[in-house]
């Protein structure tokens, strides 16, 4: 098996899909899409005044720009990870009466660690998951449903 690399603080997987694909992203509701929305080390969304489920086809239209916005702001921090290193949690809110697609982006080997440790049961598919500081390792991102845009992009705070 290949082990973990580091550069610039961040753990890079080589042997990981480049792409976001449908296997790593999963969508939140409920109480569980509501703890998305309290960040502790950066911008949360909102203000949420209520929420909707997004389906797979919005979810492909939100990722096809995500990729990029992503890619421009690893690049910028001097990051050599790729989307496809990224697990998605996705939550459908109305922010200022506009359909938001949210989603919360955690880097693969945080995800993988939970997983293989049988002592912390965690199920990313249907738990929030919340990390503070990290830097690259979570971002947070909006997506304007109707315009179709990414309004908002940020990685956590430092370490």
């Amino acid at each position: 098996a290949l082990a973990a690399c580091t550069q610039g603080g961040t753990p890079i997987r080589p042997h990981v899909p480049r792409e976001l694909g449908p296997e790593t992203r999963t969508v939140l509701s409920g109480e569980q899409a509501m703890t998305l929305t309290h960040q502790c080390s950066r911008i949360s969304p909102g203000p949420v005044t209520g929420q909707w489920t997004p389906n797979a086809s919005q979810l492909d239209s939100f990722e096809q720009p995500l990729t990029s916005v992503l890619t421009g702001q690893l690049a910028r921090a001097g990051v050599t990870a790729a989307p496809g290193d990224y697990y998605r949690q996705y939550a459908g809110f109305i922010i200022n009466g506009r359909r938001v697609i949210y989603v919360n982006g955690i880097w693969r080997r945080e995800i993988d660690d939970y997983i293989e440790n049988p002592t912390r049961p965690y199920d990313w598919r249907g738990q929030a998951m919340s990390i503070c500081d990290g830097g690259s390792i979570t971002f947070g991102a909006e997506y304007d449903a109707e315009t179709h845009q990414v309004t908002k992009f940020a990685f956590n705070g430092a370490l």
